[in-house]
């Protein structure tokens, strides 16, 4: 059975017997509040994680209301669907830091105390609802190996809100707790148990004595899920699983549809006489879709003569073509492309004009935001596979 601290006043209480019993010495204090003006009311105080806290300190005076067989076990890539979200969980690390970007312009890196770790869950939340909802309608909860507990949990999402989300909004949400340094040296497993309101309201968590003078913790939820944390998991899209999926139509048609792509290439001969001054260029021009100012982006080109059989690609200082290759990666440094807005009209990448090139396609391979977001196209791999070394059939 699970035990779960769930308020200042129950952890109090149960410092108070402990002293009173066993001579316990564990302490109690405030986590930091954020560098933002974002204002967070905490619902507990939050346990200092300088040591491991087991449940079995506590086991002989605390009862939970809620055994475990009332939580439905779900894992990385799972979702909890109701009436009113969607809650995909997407992966799990543990790393020394983390940052949360409520914004473009507005991030919050929660402090970690000394001889801490992380432990994050990552996922996307949907409000599916016509009201807003407030993150301490959950209430989370971490086992460790099977025995370390910690309440001290965290959910937020990336807006500005941080703590709610508003109706119908899709955002990334983030959970996290402190865990010591000696833990993160043994962890093998962990469980998050989440429980809720249908209705996500308020959870009212109450106390009783029962006859045998044992301290019972209840609460009036009705929904409880316990989500499997093991080392590095994650769920992502990869190029193989793209292929299996997707034939060379559908690829195509995926990547036109991306927030951040290649809206037209072209071929520019700069001067039919002078070209150690004005060498011929590949040009790609990307569009964004996307939220971000893009800070830095990657771009990679394919290319073909007139026969419409594949050509390396050289750059214009490689006389001799010993770095040439049918598929050449360009970095767009520097950019600044805002939402909304298209780069390359004016740029290119200069190339030797004795490759014979007259046809040229492109795609964006990542890029990077100013707020730190990155992303890496999970059709880049596919991409190449569809165009490189082989002859054009359109």
């Amino acid at each position: 059975m699970v035990k779960k601290k769930r308020t200042t006043l129950i952890l109090a209480l149960l410092m108070c017997l402990a002293l009173c019993a066993c001579g316990s010495n564990n302490s109690i204090e405030d986590n930091e509040t954020p560098d933002t003006n974002i204002s967070e009311e905490r619902q507990t105080e939050e346990v200092a994680e300088t040591d491991i806290v087991s449940e079995n300190d506590v086991e002989d005076i605390v009862q939970q209301e809620n055994p475990e067989d009332k939580f439905i076990m779900i894992s990385i890539g799972d979702s909890i669907e109701t009436d009113k979200f969607i809650m995909s969980f997407e992966s799990f690390e543990i790393v020394p830091e983390f940052s949360i970007n409520f914004s473009d312009r507005l991030s919050f890196t929660p402090s970690v105390d000394e001889g801490n770790q992380f432990a994050i869950i990552k996922g996307r939340f949907e409000n599916t609802s016509s009201s807003t909802i407030d993150a301490y309608a959950f209430n989370l909860s971490f086992v460790a190996n099977g025995e370390y507990t910690y309440d001290d949990v965290s959910l937020c999402f990336e807006t500005n809100g941080y703590l709610e989300i508003d109706a119908l909004e899709d955002l990334n949400f983030y959970i996290y707790l402190q865990i010591p340094d000696n833990l993160v040296e043994i962890y093998e497993t962990g469980v998050l148990y989440m429980d809720f309101k249908s209705d996500l309201s308020t959870i009212v968590i109450s106390t009783i004595i029962d006859d045998s003078g044992e301290i019972v913790v209840t609460t009036d939820t009705d929904n409880f899920y316990a989500l499997a944390c093991s080392p590095s998991a994650s769920v992502e899209t990869t190029a193989t699983e793209a292929k299996e999926v997707l034939d060379a139509d559908e690829l195509l048609d995926a990547i036109a549809n991306q927030d951040l792509k290649v809206i037209s290439t072209n071929y520019l001969v700069q001067d039919e006489q002078h070209k150690a001054l004005y060498p011929d260029m590949l040009q790609a021009v990307i569009q964004n879709n996307t939220e971000y100012d893009i800070k830095n982006a990657v771009v990679a080109f394919v290319a073909w003569d007139k026969n419409n059989l594949p050509v390396k690609i050289a750059d214009s200082y490689d006389y001799d073509k010993s770095k040439a290759s049918y598929i050449k990666e360009v970095n767009y440094s520097d950019i600044n492309l805002v939402p909304d807005e298209t780069f390359g009209e004016d740029a290119g990448y200069t190339v030797n004009e004795d490759c014979g090139i007259v046809t040229v396609k492109a795609i964006v391979v990542s890029y990077e935001a100013f707020t730190g977001e990155e992303w890496d196209n999970p059709y880049y791999d596919d991409w190449c596979e569809l165009y490189e070394g082989i002859k054009l059939s359109e």
